[in-house]
């Protein structure tokens, strides 16, 4: 059981790695150009590759997982292209006024969608 746990938390790590590493390279380009244009998209497209990644860590096949992965692909690629859409047609995101130039707050924004 212990090798288990070891196993699986080593590949947290790895996922927590990858996420988190995502989101502070894309921080920074966000925050040099000053925009929070692609935040939603960036989140989605995050969340979207630790789905696959983690159902090909598992090495199975099984029909629920397969199913599961399926809807969660779908569902996150509906609504991160919502949300880009969306904030290309109206230019801004109201959520980020007076965070988009705060470099710091802005950080912690993209910290908080990794760990989401």
């Amino acid at each position: 059981m212990l090798m288990i746990g070891s196993v699986m938390g080593n590949a947290l790590m790895k996922f927590a790695a990858v996420d988190f590493g995502i989101q502070w390279v894309l921080w920074v380009v966000a925050a040099l150009l000053r925009t929070e244009r692609f935040y939603d998209l960036a989140g989605s497209g995050t969340f979207l590759l630790l789905v696959h990644l983690s159902r090909r860590h598992t090495n199975t096949n099984y029909l629920r997982q397969n199913v599961q992965t399926g809807m969660v692909t779908a569902w996150s690629f509906r609504l991160g292209l919502f949300l880009f859409l969306r904030i290309m047609k109206e230019g801004k995101d109201q959520r980020f006024n007076g965070v988009r130039d705060s470099p710091g707050t802005f950080f912690m924004y993209w910290t908080i969608q990794g760990n989401t």
